[in-house]
């Protein structure tokens, strides 16, 4: 089984975390639902037994670890070799605490992309082979425009998601450095593993900044369009409200004064036919619409004549 993660991340960028050497063999933690990305830190759990042997090793000896994510996690099962990305991230344990179920909890930070060339070991957990991975970086002014593009759409995203932390986008509004700020960005965003997986394989700092707009305005797309649906019910529901308590209030002046005239009675009686009728919801919309309509014309006038019979 796979650690247990948390998708909430945390800009910890550090100005020298670039120049931490990469041992060529690294122990491997396989993450399932998350992505790790250099400068990020993230919350982990781990309940297995050589998984809490990996992570407490790692802070006893001070050393890194890789994470890779689990393509196809599947529960109660150990990962396999040919389900873990190749592309993943060195990463330090920041510090661990022990759980009282026996597992263990821990924040740990990436520090740079790396390939994983070769699994040399897989008891008590996996070990492997890899090679930093070289970000290919650019700086002119069509990468500048790609960031205030870029911090744009995010402010825009935060403006839209429910408590959306602002410290968040506090710190994605001060990243200098183009691929930081993609790496930033995304690892901030609800979206599959899989979109953070491509981001993360993505070595053009250029091309990672236009995919990474292009999937937040993705979700942009997505809430804004669930933001009309919810304000048009929203509406809808208002105005059948208002109308229903014009009606009862109408209803209770009749009686209080102990008048009943015709037209109401008829009206009550139209009501009552249609609601009796089992129409078709449009039907029944348009019917009800149309006895509104018949309830404010005078009886005198030749409208209401027509629209009763209608």
């Amino acid at each position: 089984m796979d650690p247990q993660t948390e998708p909430t991340s945390i800009d910890l960028e550090k100005t020298d975390t670039e120049e931490i050497p990469i041992p060529e063999e690294l122990p491997i933690l396989p993450l399932s639902g998350v992505v790790l990305f250099p400068g990020i830190a993230a919350p982990l759990m781990v309940g297995q037994k050589n998984y809490i042997q990996l992570v407490d090793e790692a802070v006893v000896q001070d050393t890194l670890i890789g994470v890779t994510s689990n393509q196809q996690p599947e529960a109660d099962k150990e990962p396999d070799i040919a389900t873990l990305s190749r592309v993943g991230t060195a990463a330090k344990v920041l510090k661990m605490m022990q759980l009282p179920t026996g597992g263990v909890s821990f924040l740990i930070q990436g520090l740079s992309r790396i390939r994983i060339e070769e699994y040399t070991k897989e008891e008590p957990y996996f070990v492997a082979r890899v090679r930093k991975l070289e970000e290919e970086s650019s700086k002119d002014s069509e990468m500048e425009a790609l960031m205030s593009g870029l911090r744009q759409v995010f402010q825009r995203l935060a403006e839209l998601v429910p408590n959306f932390p602002t410290p968040a986008l506090m710190t994605a509004m001060n990243i200098k450095d183009p691929g930081k700020l993609a790496d930033f960005v995304i690892a901030n965003m609800p979206v599959p593993p899989t979109d953070q997986q491509d981001i993360l394989e993505e070595l053009r700092q250029r091309e990672r900044i236009r995919k990474v707009m292009v999937l937040v305005n993705r979700e942009i797309q997505k809430l804004e369009v669930s933001t009309k649906i919810q304000e048009e019910i929203a509406g809808e529901m208002g105005e059948e409200q208002r109308k229903h308590i014009l009606r009862e209030q109408l209803k209770k002046i009749q009686e209080e004064l102990g008048v009943k005239d015709e037209k109401t009675a008829e009206i009550e009686t139209l009501r009552a036919k249609i609601a009796e009728a089992n129409l078709p919801p449009d039907a029944e919309k348009a019917a009800q619409k149309e006895v509104d309509r018949l309830s404010m014309m005078n009886p005198a006038a030749p409208e209401y004549s027509v629209s009763r019979t209608y």
